[in-house]
């Protein structure tokens, strides 16, 4: 993965879900990637992919992706 300054480049929709077809949780595809989603269409170029999960499912998606380096988002920017 591999953003131009980031070190990393978003997971497709595609990606996403065949990710988390591992898990048992309910999780969205959220921001501008969603909107795509819903319109239909890509209308714009996107430089994150948001995927939105339930508190109280934090663990679980932490231990599934055990080997990742996970991030939320904390305005302006990312907290580990």
């Amino acid at each position: 993965m591999s953003e131009v300054g980031h070190g990393w480049e978003p997971l497709s929709v595609q990606e996403v879900a065949e990710l988390f077809a591992g898990l048992t949780i309910v999780w969205w595809i959220a921001g501008g990637r969603a909107i795509d989603l819903f319109v239909g269409r890509e209308t714009r170029s996107h430089g994150d992919t948001d995927v939105l999960i339930r508190r109280d499912d934090q663990i679980e998606v932490q231990s599934y992706l055990s080997g990742w380096d996970l991030h939320k988002t904390q305005q302006p920017g990312l907290k580990p």
